[in-house]
């Protein structure tokens, strides 16, 4: 988990910069890719986060913040803290009545 956290971080953050500082097309074809190309991965990492603690408890936190404020939002993802959570709640509630 680990690994992929801090490919996405190196990858995404620096070309989203860039991409919002001074945009061209040849970036955003790249950014393109590797979004395409990290989708799934970035999916089962925040199934992970939601479902359970990714890092050891000393660091617990830090890798929450990353995940949340920094990755998700490369991948135009909003995961805000309780957001995901409350989302989930939201989604199970909305399928419970549902059956009723």
């Amino acid at each position: 988990m680990l690994a992929l956290v801090l490919r996405l971080v190196l990858l995404l953050v620096p070309l989203a910069a860039v991409l919002f500082l001074r945009f061209h097309w040849a970036i955003a074809a790249v950014y393109l890719a590797l979004i395409l190309r990290y989708s799934a991965p970035f999916a089962g990492l925040i199934h992970e986060a939601a479902h359970r603690r990714l890092f050891v408890l000393r660091w617990s936190a830090l890798g929450t913040f990353f995940v949340e404020w920094i990755v998700a939002p490369s991948f135009g993802t909003s995961c805000a803290p309780l957001g995901s959570a409350a989302r989930r709640r939201g989604d199970h509630s909305m399928s419970c009545s549902r059956s009723k």
